[in-house]
């Protein structure tokens, strides 16, 4: 343990600093929520434990709470400010060379391809791919985030179709429809291992014969190495009780769960699993971790 009299004036000055922007930040949110009227977020910002105990008294199963809550977080943040608040490092991720991972399993043209972007938030990645393929619809829990992805997306030349789910499954999208499911910054902001198969499933289920998933998710060689307190689950923990979400709480990949993801992929019914590993598109003083990786399968 650290006795104060060994931390310096500046150490002190930073952490009183971190502390008073926090509490800045978490009261900011919560006056905001209040005028809002997001009593629900509120509840939960007040007492995560109580807003669990509300939803199991009216029916709810552990996953579709934690998923209630991702509702409400994104709902609530993509009011504010869907770039910094939802995406992060937007100007970063926008700079990144997604497409170029996105399609490698695509070697032919790539003008045919009807996607699905999985946690499309305000539809950045859909206008993107939408130079690349055919037509690209998204999917998000948030109806705020759909609502944003619908004006920044006006002017592309596809029709996109866009869906709010309900962050388990993907209910009212028909099955055998895309050649692409893909997804960014998005699916390891789910820590719930069953909650991620569950949707796996509903990947495969809305793809065509020979469709192919690219999934975007963080790999970490060490996880010593991610910064005291961060949290994190492994690729088959279910921590129904995680408090976070959106970098608060990844599911983070590690060389010795490679084996799991393949054998979960398989026994959901998918081929030709393969991962490539990239560098994030933020730089180390920013990232958190070593790598992104790039999964994909066919069905």
């Amino acid at each position: 343990m650290i006795g104060i009299e060994s931390l310096s004036l500046n150490t002190l000055d930073y952490m009183s600093a971190n502390t008073i922007h926090e509490l800045y930040r978490k009261t900011s949110v919560f006056l905001d929520a209040l005028v809002h009227r997001e009593y629900l977020y509120l509840i939960w910002g007040l007492s995560p434990t109580l807003f669990r105990i509300l939803c199991r008294v009216t029916g709810y199963k552990n996953t579709q709470i934690y998923a209630i809550y991702q509702k409400l977080y994104y709902e609530h943040f993509a009011r504010i400010d869907e770039k910094n608040l939802v995406v992060g490092h937007f100007e970063a991720n926008e700079s990144y060379d997604y497409e170029k991972y996105l399609l490698k399993p695509f070697s032919e043209n790539t003008k045919h391809i009807i996607a699905l972007d999985f946690g499309c938030g305000p539809g950045r990645m859909v206008r993107r791919m939408s130079k690349f393929v055919n037509r690209v619809d998204g999917v998000d829990i948030s109806e705020n985030n759909i609502t944003k992805a619908k004006i920044y997306t006006k002017n592309i030349r596809s029709k996109t179709k866009y869906f709010v789910n309900n962050g388990y499954d993907l209910a009212g999208i028909p099955s055998d429809t895309y050649d692409l499911v893909y997804t960014t910054i998005a699916l390891h902001h789910i820590p719930i291992h069953k909650t991620r198969m569950n949707l796996i499933r509903e990947f495969l289920r809305v793809l065509k014969i020979g469709g192919q998933i690219s999934l975007q998710m963080v790999f970490q060689k060490n996880l010593k190495k991610l910064p005291p307190g961060h949290s994190f689950s492994c690729w088959r923990e279910n921590p129904y009780d995680a408090n976070g979400t959106n970098g608060t709480y990844d599911v983070v990949i590690t060389p010795k769960s490679l084996k799991q993801v393949r054998e979960d992929l398989r026994y959901v019914g998918f081929k030709n699993i393969s991962f490539n590993l990239a560098l994030p598109p933020v730089s180390k003083e920013v990232g958190l971790y070593d790598n992104w990786i790039f999964i994909y399968a066919r069905k």
